[in-house]
């Protein structure tokens, strides 16, 4: 390592200093080569417009599936080898924000490198010009004096999530021919049989193993909360969404911005009469096609 520091310090300009000592000119330069390569701060709102692979998501927000495996998106959860933490590891979710891999990501759209993780995004621009990278950045463009305080090494001091979407658990009450096991417990039983999964699979599989541990740090990243998205599973059959509900409302935070991705198999859970209770703002449903396609995509579910 320090042959390869002097080499690249060698091929700079020297200090003026000469009466130094060697080993401080070589820091010096050190500092220096970093320096002259590091992201500007000035060009940071350049970024918006004129990167390719840059995104406001690892800087505001966080993904985790039902397997707790933690990615910096949705899109970028369809690649499980690109997690960037565990919740089963770790039920904090704010050490992923910081993780080496979290970091790489940032320091790779910082200096316009490109991301295996962010794969799905490039192809989508290339396509039609639209994707999540391109909505992130919209929507939080408000927050982009946020990547003035990355670190070189793409570490951030600001620990605010702003956009939270957990995925509490795979329970659902529909085998929708689109999922499969991992995302509904209904289809666990057929994925058994047809070989997809082994016995030993759960019947509902859950972002995390110590719910009381987990949820304890979880509360704590609501305050700074501006986005949260629901999905599964069926998140309107979730007591954990309808907790998160219930401690927004506490805390004061009604103008949380809440989307959902449902079946909309049902509106009721406990005293809950109707999700709009708890602010939803945006609504995606799952069951957006006309009928016989409906029935076909729900596997037989009659409405």
């Amino acid at each position: 390592m320090f042959a390869t520091f002097r080499v690249v310090a060698g091929r700079l300009p020297q200090p003026d200093n000469r009466d130094e000592p060697q080993h401080m000119r070589y820091v010096k330069n050190i500092f220096l080569f970093f320096k002259k390569w590091a992201p500007k701060p000035i060009e940071a709102e350049q970024l918006l417009q004129h990167s390719k692979v840059f995104c406001m998501a690892p800087w505001v927000h966080l993904h985790a599936l039902p397997d707790g495996k933690v990615y910096t998106c949705g899109m970028a959860a369809t690649h499980t080898n690109h997690s960037i933490g565990d919740v089963h590891k770790n039920k904090d979710l704010s050490k992923a924000w910081n993780s080496y891999a979290m970091k790489r990501i940032r320091r790779n759209m910082l200096t316009g490198q490109a991301s295996a993780s962010c794969k799905n995004c490039y192809e989508y621009e290339q396509l039609c010009n639209s994707s999540e990278r391109l909505q992130f950045n919209q929507d939080f463009k408000h927050h982009v004096g946020r990547v003035l305080s990355t670190s070189f090494w793409g570490g951030l001091s600001e620990t605010s999530i702003l956009h939270l979407d957990i995925r509490f658990s795979n329970q659902c009450n529909l085998k929708c021919r689109i999922c499969n096991a991992s995302a509904s417990s209904a289809w666990r039983e057929e994925a058994i049989q047809m070989g997809y999964i082994q016995d030993h699979f759960p019947n509902v599989v859950r972002a995390t193993n110590d719910e009381a541990s987990f949820w304890k740090l979880y509360v704590k990243l609501l305050p700074h909360i501006e986005k949260i998205h629901f999905a599964g599973g069926e998140p309107l059959l979730m007591e954990e969404h309808y907790k998160t509900l219930e401690h927004l409302i506490a805390i004061g935070k009604t103008d949380t911005h809440i989307s959902y991705n449902t079946n909309f198999s049902t509106l009721r859970f406990r005293q809950w009469a109707s999700v709009e209770q708890g602010g939803a703002k945006h609504t995606h449903t799952s069951g957006r096609s006309p009928g016989h396609l409906l029935w076909y995509r729900y596997n037989g579910k009659h409405f």
